[in-house]
């Protein structure tokens, strides 16, 4: 299975992408609504389990991972302790109570940290690998 997929996956999961699409103009449009997130659950769910995997393959190899995991959570708890519960006018059209609200607040503050965070770290990369 594994030279089966080596050698033809990109090729079949080109494939089926397109059967997909052409199905998805062909029935109208709620099938591809459908299809897309039933394929984001499949993505979640095989990407958990392959990383619980990992871990119970590798325990040793996997401490940096559990340790960035740990990291991400502990800056969401500070940015989500940081946030106002302030109630504006906007949430309270739509009804978010404040706890929700810091909730937002530190996942939009975490997500913009590793926004910045990544594209620092893919600058660096690039920098070093013109010297190398």
């Amino acid at each position: 299975m594994y030279s089966f997929l080596n050698k033809y996956g990109q090729l079949l999961a080109f494939v089926i992408g397109a059967l997909l699409v052409i199905i998805h103009f062909v029935t109208g449009g709620d099938f591809g609504i459908y299809v897309a997130r039933f394929l984001g659950y499949a993505a979640f769910i095989l990407m958990i389990g392959f990383v619980i995997w990992s871990i119970i393959k590798n325990p040793k190899g996997s401490i940096p991972l559990i340790a960035g995991i740990g990291g991400i959570l502990l800056l969401f708890l500070i940015f989500r302790g940081m946030a106002s519960s302030e109630i504006t006018a906007s949430m309270n059209k739509y009804s978010v109570t404040a706890g929700q609200g810091k909730f937002v607040g530190g996942g939009i503050r975490l997500a913009t940290i590793l926004l910045f965070g990544a594209f620092l770290l893919a600058l660096v990369a690039e920098v070093r690998g013109l010297f190398k």
